[in-house]
């Protein structure tokens, strides 16, 4: 990881700002099309969730401003970020997993599959949740929303982009997924937030 310089940062009077909100997160929520990648995964048999998340942390670690965290009212910025994500078990409660970014999209299946084992055979809740070099992700393929809101512990310092992938809907031949995404904006703009959409909307159409 290395230190942003405030000084010379262009936006040192917007963190500083938004530093001191209750509350500094906001929301965007878009529906993306992934029809493409339906079929793609559909075809070649591979899970629709692993590849629609790798196409996630993708996206993330392809921008700066997803990679910032807070640390004591300083920013660093780390070279990769992981992804943490729930996974439902047989009993109907669920566990985190913690998804280690692979530039390969194999590699990444591989990791994923071996993860969402031990998550889906174990007890523990935790999966490396205090520590910030990773999004936070609720997986909902039940529901098609337009909005989310993530439970949050307002009075420490939490600076972690929040992500919420929703239940694949049709309309007319196309397929989309909402696709929920929560930001500190101490740290980044509805800017970067477009930014993020546009590679992942680019990564389904590419399929």
């Amino acid at each position: 990881m290395r230190k942003i310089n405030l000084e010379n940062w262009s936006r040192k009077e917007h963190f500083l700002n938004f530093l001191e909100f209750e509350d500094p997160f906001f929301n965007i929520c878009v529906s993306v099309n992934v029809t493409n990648l339906k079929e793609f995964t559909k075809e070649n048999e591979v899970s629709f969730f692993i590849v629609s998340f790798y196409g996630v942390l993708k996206a993330v670690n392809q921008i700066e401003e997803f990679r910032y965290r807070i640390k004591d009212e300083e920013v660093i910025v780390y070279e990769k970020i992981r992804g943490g994500c729930t996974i439902l078990r047989s009993d109907k409660t669920f566990g985190f997993a913690c998804f280690d970014y692979h530039e390969n999209l194999s590699d990444f299946e591989k990791h994923a599959k071996e993860e969402i084992e031990i998550v889906k055979n174990g007890r523990s809740l935790d999966a490396n949740f205090g520590e910030d070099d990773m999004i936070h992700a609720s997986i909902l393929p039940w529901i098609s929303f337009n909005s989310i809101q993530h439970p949050r512990r307002l009075g420490i310092q939490d600076s972690v982009p929040k992500f919420g992938l929703g239940k694949i809907y049709q309309k007319g031949d196309e397929f989309y997924i909402p696709l929920s995404v929560s930001c500190h904006h101490a740290l980044m703009d509805g800017l970067h937030v477009s930014e993020f959409f546009q590679k992942y909307e680019k990564f389904c159409a590419d399929f």
